[in-house]
């Protein structure tokens, strides 16, 4: 079962990370650290069972840097989840926010 968990510092990691980003998008330094931000928090949703959340950010993260073998064992594996329940993944895109904090 999904438990709320306080991803609000990670959140704001992304944010600070997109904006480097987003300043300079040749940046390999802004872009992998944008896909860290985002393979923390995923990781940390995985860890809660939100992985309808998690497997946004790790979508995210590895179209920034598809060599995370981490975070792709990480993905694979939460779309084994959905189909030994029998259960479709959400669509990319479609992907849930974090649960809010109860």
């Amino acid at each position: 079962m999904a438990r709320s968990v306080d991803v609000a510092a990670m959140t704001k990691n992304i944010e600070t990370a997109k904006a480097a980003y987003e300043k300079n998008k040749n940046s390999e330094e802004a872009k992998k650290g944008l896909a860290k931000a985002y393979f923390d928090r995923a990781f940390a949703l995985t860890e809660a069972a939100q992985y309808r959340a998690a497997l946004g950010d790790f979508r995210k993260g590895l179209k920034l840097d598809a060599g995370d073998e981490k975070a792709q064992g990480m993905h694979d594996e939460i779309i084994r989840i959905f189909e030994s329940i029998g259960r479709e993944p959400p669509k990319e895109g479609e992907e849930p926010p974090p649960m809010p904090i109860k």
